[in-house]
């Protein structure tokens, strides 16, 4: 029996497609990088357990939106309500409201 040439060409495409690996990706995906920025009652900020000064909070958050990093808040039980909402509003003003989020509470 013979077969017409489309056939064979299909099933020789079919076949070609089946066994070409997929072509690699040139660019790796990061894994997002998580920072936590802890509140402590006794009114001091950390970043990922280091003590940030209030003055260079700032800086640091700008650091962190140029890292595209999302910062999780986490103040410890009867932390500071001021020193809470002064992070939020400067994480606000900074940029990371996008990608920002508060666990736990005072």
């Amino acid at each position: 029996m013979r077969r017409p040439a489309s056939t064979i060409l299909l099933a020789a495409s079919m076949m070609l497609c089946a066994c070409a690996p997929p072509p690699a990706s040139t660019a790796a995906s990061p894994k997002p990088a998580y920072i936590t920025v802890v509140i402590q009652s006794d009114g001091n900020v950390t970043i990922d357990g280091e003590v940030v000064l209030k003055d260079d909070l700032e800086q640091r958050f700008n650091a962190l939106k140029e890292a595209d990093a999302t910062v999780i808040i986490a103040p410890e039980q009867n932390a500071d309500k001021k020193t809470f909402v002064d992070v939020i509003m400067l994480a606000t003003r900074t940029g990371l409201v996008d990608k920002m989020g508060v666990i736990g509470g005072t």
